[in-house]
């Protein structure tokens, strides 16, 4: 067999794991959403609720909108030039197959999405994911340790956490740095060291991507202290939800058998919130329970969302096609 002909099995492969992988992921991601509503038939919402529900969800969109502007950076930090556009327009869509058990499902629907659209190898593109899984988990457990101690610490060290979380950070790009270009990984011909890709992530961008996940967990706990204050009369301020959830989060991304963190991210906030806040176990599992569906609101609409703007873009490369000059 010609090595045309197999390139073109592999590419024919790969689509259908991609098409698939997101109709899959659609499906999953509506059948959550369907689960977690039917949830609140037991207790129906009250329209005094509905204010805090609706600002938890916008804050939720512009945590989104954070996040992906934070792999923006990671890919503008590994010489990948595609616009805030590209990005907002296509993300959520190639994502949605991490719903499906098994974790990388979406990391590899993003793959595809930036190889079909702008022409980046995989092993660039698995690169990236791998540096915004890490700044996401590196950035909740900091996140989630100092709005811990704010609280119980003194002044100096409050100060002193800010500069100490860039300085984690440009340890965490040097660590990274000499750990690629040990001979180990040099060797490797494949996914995600292979000689196509630029191992080293520029630190200006690699800072900035951290920094913007830093504020994504602000806002997380943000949402949740809004649906607190709704559907637990209970108004903390922001450090006591924000340590809640991004610790929740955590614990649901380190149990890789479980998509995107069902149900274990649920309870570990539940329990989170009844051992921190003392709410009732009730109490607690509805404020978990509505902060997915807020977080899967959100997804849906950011996914329209996308989908208007790929069809806006899509209606301007035609015209641009069509006035380019024989």
């Amino acid at each position: 067999m010609s090595s045309g002909a197999s390139g073109d099995k592999k590419r024919q492969w790969r689509l259908f794991v991609y098409y698939g992988g997101i109709f899959t992921g659609v499906i999953l991601f509506l059948y959550q959403l369907l689960e977690g509503l039917n949830g609140f038939r037991e207790r129906p919402l009250s329209s005094g609720q509905m204010p805090y529900i609706g600002a938890a969800l916008a804050t939720i969109l512009v945590a989104y909108a954070l996040q992906m502007l934070a792999y923006a950076c990671v890919l503008r930090g590994l010489g990948v030039h595609i616009s805030t556009a590209e990005v907002f327009a296509h993300y959520v869509l190639s994502f949605l197959p991490r719903y499906i058990p098994g974790t990388v499902w979406g990391y590899l629907g993003r793959s595809e999405w930036l190889k079909t659209r702008c022409g980046v190898p995989y092993s660039v593109s698995g690169l990236s994911s791998i540096l915004e899984a890490g700044a996401g988990l590196l950035t909740a457990v900091m996140v989630s340790a100092i709005s811990y101690q704010w609280s119980r610490a003194s002044t100096p060290f409050r100060w002193m956490s800010i500069p100490a979380v860039l300085v984690v950070c440009w340890l965490s790009w040097l660590t990274f740095t000499k750990v690629s270009r040990l001979p180990l990984f040099r060797k490797l011909k494949r996914y995600p060291f292979s000689s196509d890709a630029q191992v080293v992530v520029e630190l200006n961008y690699w800072l900035l991507s951290c920094l913007i996940y830093c504020l994504f967990w602000l806002c997380y706990g943000g949402a949740l202290n809004l649906l607190l204050q709704g559907l637990a009369q209970r108004s903390v301020g922001l450090l006591q939800p924000t340590f809640a959830y991004t610790l929740a989060w955590t614990v649901g991304f380190l149990i890789l058998i479980v998509p995107s963190g069902l149900g274990a991210r649920e309870t570990a906030l539940s329990l989170l919130l009844v051992r921190e806040l003392q709410l009732s176990a009730q109490s607690a599992s509805a404020v978990s329970v509505a902060c997915r569906i807020v977080v899967y609101g959100a997804e849906l609409i950011w996914l329209l969302a996308g989908q208007l703007l790929a069809r806006i873009m899509a209606g301007r490369e035609a015209k641009q096609a069509n006035i380019r000059p024989l």
